[in-house]
C-alpha cells in the first residue's frame, strides 16, 4: 500500500498534513549493520549492490520508492554512524 493511499480518509486530513520525506544516506559513514532497513516501516531501504570505502554494503531507497518516505525518523534515529538524513517535506 503507498503511504499516501488511506483504507479510510481522516476527518481532519486538511488540518494536518501528511508528513513526506527523502532519505539521504551518506554512504562513506556506513558500517552495513542494516538496522535502518530492519527498523523501516514502509520497506525504504535495501541494501546496495556495491560497497563504500571501508567494504560494507550501505542502503540505498528501493527503486520506485523514493517518494513513499513517511518522515518518520526511525532509519534516522536507529543509526549508530550518523548516516541516515531525513528531509522532511510537507504537502501544501
Amino acid at each position: 500500500m503507498n503511504a499516501r493511499e488511506y483504507w479510510r480518509t481522516p476527518l481532519d486530513l486538511d488540518r494536518w498534513p501528511v508528513p513526506h520525506g527523502r532519505v539521504r544516506v551518506l554512504a562513506e559513514r556506513c558500517k552495513g549493520c542494516e538496522l535502518c532497513i530492519v527498523y523501516c516501516p514502509v520497506e525504504m531501504l535495501e541494501p546496495s549492490p556495491g560497497f563504500n570505502p571501508k567494504g560494507f554494503r550501505y542502503p540505498v531507497v528501493t527503486a520506485g520508492r523514493d517518494g513513499d518516505c513517511v518522515a518518520c525518523g526511525y532509519c534516522q534515529s536507529v543509526c549508530p554512524d550518523f548516516a541516515i538524513v531525513i528531509e522532511t517535506e510537507v504537502e501544501p
